[in-house]
């Protein structure tokens, strides 16, 4: 039973991620190439510098940080940070949630973590990642019933757990990150967007980043696109945003692709 519903999971992944594929191959095939590779050509380096800077450094910290603080810093922050390093390189290279199955398996070998208190870890830390997200979306809706719904559910927060504040705290601040760095990828190829476009194109980068493909390769760009489209950028333009975006996403796990290699290589010489 357990072996066929791997193989069903796997087939639904598969199937997702071929339609993913042919979508962004019919939606490729009606942009101008050459405007797209002028475009990304043509793009200036100083805000892409910057977004990478605050994605591989700043926000590699603050996410170092949540992580620590949920943990209950029972691994130090410089640990942490080599893990996620390492999660966000299986993430992009392999399927399914290999960064998860990576950060996990190593907390249980190398820091004495029991899988009862990993599952409440990562129940906890995606719970909070999805609150987070709704708490930016917040933005979307008129300024007094945001401010309503949020000062509701920081209350509410503040009630049931309050040892989550600081972490919630946290991933807000990365989300603020994410929506800088989209508009940095903007303003790189010449769209000058409001931060309600930026905020609605991380909301639905967001959601695309539920679909199971590695690298989030064709789902983010779509996400992003449609989107920016629809705020009235070109699409040329804005899918070398999207591509630059995507360049500065996966900048921590390119960085991570040594820690990666280094832990698959202690666990080969531990069997």
């Amino acid at each position: 039973m357990q072996l066929l519903a791997d193989m069903k999971r796997r087939v639904l992944r598969f199937v997702i991620a071929a339609v993913v594929f042919i979508a962004a191959a019919i939606a490729m095939s009606r942009i101008d190439r050459h405007e797209l590779v002028h475009t990304i050509a043509a793009a200036s380096g100083v805000p892409l510098l910057l977004a990478v800077f605050l994605n591989i450094i700043v926000r590699t910290a603050v996410r170092a940080r949540r992580t620590e603080l949920l943990l209950g810093g029972r691994v130090s922050f410089l640990e942490v940070v080599r893990l996620n390093l390492a999660g966000y390189a299986a993430a992009a290279v392999l399927p399914g949630p290999a960064d998860d199955v990576l950060v996990s398996s190593q907390l249980v070998r190398r820091n004495g973590m029991t899988w009862k208190e990993l599952l409440k870890y990562q129940a906890t830390d995606k719970a909070l990642s999805i609150t987070s997200v709704a708490a930016m979306a917040l933005g979307l809706l008129p300024a007094p019933l945001a401010v309503a719904i949020g000062a509701a559910g920081i209350a509410a927060l503040a009630i049931a757990r309050p040892r989550l504040l600081v972490p919630f705290g946290w991933l807000v601040i990365s989300n603020l990150l994410v929506i800088a760095m989209i508009g940095l990828a903007l303003g790189a190829v010449g769209a000058a967007v409001s931060a309600r476009t930026c905020l609605e194109i991380f909301c639905a980068t967001s959601i695309a980043a539920l679909i199971p493909v590695p690298g989030q390769v064709g789902t983010l760009e779509s996400a992003f696109v449609l989107a920016a489209v629809h705020h009235g950028v070109a699409a040329p333009v804005a899918l070398a945003a999207a591509v630059l975006y995507h360049v500065g996403q996966l900048a921590p796990a390119i960085a991570g692709l040594p820690l990666l290699a280094s832990l698959s290589w202690e666990k080969r010489t531990c069997q």
